[in-house]
Parts: structure tokens; C-alpha cells; sequence
């Protein structure tokens, strides 16, 4: 945090400079205070520099890095699937989840931390599960969502240390629907676990919003609350006050929403029409929160 106020000091300073218009001379007079360790060019751009790079030791046919966040210990945590070295079909998957060590750099590359592929008991198919995205919680725990091979819904909880399994569980979509997918999940600062996804209305066979909250401690599931037709394949961020914000499509729209952490319940649903009535719809790919809680996303038209 020190060091990120730090870049705000010497990027205010440079911009109230004038820092692209200096003199070479005037820059290297100012480069210890205006600059410091960092590499800016011209323009007063931090330059970013590769400190190292990564391939995991699964290496079969179709392994996948789909997610990454950044856990309180500044480790990097990666979500995937991994597909065997047997096997091209996503449908028998499993997921693929390994922690890097924060600390690594250019001079000494990385370290795994841990690495582990898991699938759910059984003999039959529907032990396999496919990743989405993952999250991480204050104490250095890791989780990942996704869909089980037998119409369920799929979240796990992985002990930081080591990543072994506190708790793997699948559950059956609202209203009797089938085809649940977990497309997105967050952690609250008491470890509620919250995920986000769709599913296949039983009569209508259309795609469906869903939010879910899980305990803590075993996975069990507290309540799951439909929200009508659509995706939410933006994603799910929690604000500051500890509502729940989500992000997707409905009826060829972009649709964000804020909604209740306590039972689901939409606080606001808020719709941004399609730019032009011959284009086929609109998708929202990502979700993020600014520092005041509002929500921005970013997506794509289908022309």
C-alpha cells in the first residue's frame, strides 16, 4: 500500500509537470523525486516489465487457465480445467487449481506453492466437473465454481496451506431446471460464499439467472433465488457495505443489478438497450467495482 501511494505521489507530480513536454535535461534533474525505481516513458507511462512467467506441470491435452486472483498473502491463485492426457472432451474434465508464490521474480522465477486436479467421487461421468472462476477469503483460502457432469452446479473450498479439499458439493438448480452452471463466486469478509450462474428453465429450455449463498464451514447451501431470464456472465463483486452487484445479458440487453446479501432480493435492475435494433444482442463479459461501488462493465455486441 506504501509503495502504491507512493506511485500516485510521483504520477500527480508528473502530471502537474507537464512531464512529456520537459527537456531530457529537466527530466533527469527530476527523475529521482518524479520517477524513482520505475520505468516511465516518454509520456509519464508506467512501463511494465515481465517479471516471470508460468506453465503448470499438468500437461495433457486441453489444459486450461480460465481465472486468477490474488490472495492476502500476495499469491497468485489460478483456476482451470484440466483435461487428462486422455481425453479432448470438456465434459470430462476436472478442475485444475494451483497457488504461485507472490514473491517470485525475474531473477529467481517462480515457485508453486501447490498444485491439485479434482473431480468428484464415483465411477460414472457425472464425478467430472468443468472450472469457471475462482476467489479467495481473508484467512488465504481458495475456491472455484463451475458445472458437475449431471446438471448440477459445482463449488469447492481449498485450504491455502495446501490445497486439499475443506469441502466439494454440487447442487441442483431452482424450480426444477437443469444444465446449472456456477459461472462466477465471491467471499464475503465472514466467509459467506456467494455464486452466480444460469440455468435451463424446465418448461421453457431459456437460459435463467440464478445467485446462491453457501456456509462457510461445509458448503451447505442457505438459499438460491431466481432472477429471471438472461446471464450473468459478467460476473458477481461485493461493495463495500456487503451487497451483492451482478452483470450480464437479458433479452439481447446488457442488465446489471444490486441485490440483497441476506435473501437475494433485487434492491435495483438496471438495462442498457442494444446500440442498434438489427444487432443480434449484447454480452457482458466483465464486471468490476469502482473505489465508490459503482458498478462498470465491459462486454461486446453480436452483430
Amino acid at each position: 500500500q506504501q509503495r502504491r501511494a507512493g506511485e500516485r505521489e510521483r504520477a500527480e507530480l508528473r502530471e502537474r509537470l507537464g512531464w512529456g513536454s520537459l527537456s531530457d535535461d529537466m527530466k533527469a534533474a527530476l527523475w529521482p523525486i518524479a520517477v524513482g525505481r520505475d520505468n516511465i516513458d516518454e509520456r509519464g507511462i508506467l512501463q511494465v516489465s515481465l517479471a516471470w512467467s508460468y506453465t503448470p506441470t499438468y500437461r495433457g491435452a486441453d489444459n486450461r487457465g480460465l481465472d486468477m486472483d490474488i490472495n492476502v498473502d500476495g499469491d497468485a491463485v489460478i483456476v482451470g480445467q484440466n483435461q487428462g492426457t486422455d481425453s479432448a472432451d470438456p465434459e470430462f474434465s476436472e478442475i485444475l487449481m494451483i497457488e504461485i508464490d507472490g514473491a517470485a521474480n525475474a531473477s529467481d522465477g517462480w515457485t508453486e506453492n501447490w498444485e491439485r486436479s479434482f473431480k468428484f467421487g464415483g465411477s460414472g461421468v457425472e464425478r467430472f466437473v468443468g472450472a469457471r472462476r475462482g476467489a479467495v477469503d481473508l484467512s488465504g483460502n481458495s475456491y472455484a465454481c463451475g458445472r458437475r457432469n449431471n446438471d448440477q452446479y459445482a463449488v469447492t473450498k481449498r485450504d491455502g496451506a495446501d490445497g486439499t479439499s475443506m469441502w466439494l458439493k454440487s447442487f441442483d438448480a431452482p424450480n426444477g431446471g437443469t444444465n446449472a452452471i456456477a459461472e462466477d463466486i465471491v467471499v464475503d469478509a465472514e466467509g459467506l460464499v456467494y455464486v452466480a450462474g444460469y440455468y435451463d428453465d424446465a418448461v421453457t429450455k431459456l437460459d435463467r439467472w440464478f445467485v446462491a449463498r453457501h456456509r462457510p464451514n461445509n458448503g451447505n447451501r442457505d438459499w438460491i433465488v431466481d432472477l429471471g431470464d438472461g446471464r450473468p456472465v459478467g460476473g458477481i463483486e461485493i461493495d463495500r457495505r456487503g451487497d451483492l452487484l451482478l452483470a450480464g445479458e437479458r433479452e439481447q440487453d446488457h442488465v446489471c443489478m444490486k441485490i440483497s446479501p441476506y435473501d437475494g432480493t433485487p434492491y435495483w435492475v438496471s438495462t442498457v438497450p442494444t446500440v442498434e435494433e438489427e444487432f443480434l444482442g449484447e454480452f457482458t463479459d466483465s464486471l468490476a467495482l469502482d473505489p465508490d461501488g459503482n458498478p462498470v462493465f465491459a462486454g461486446a455486441v453480436d452483430t
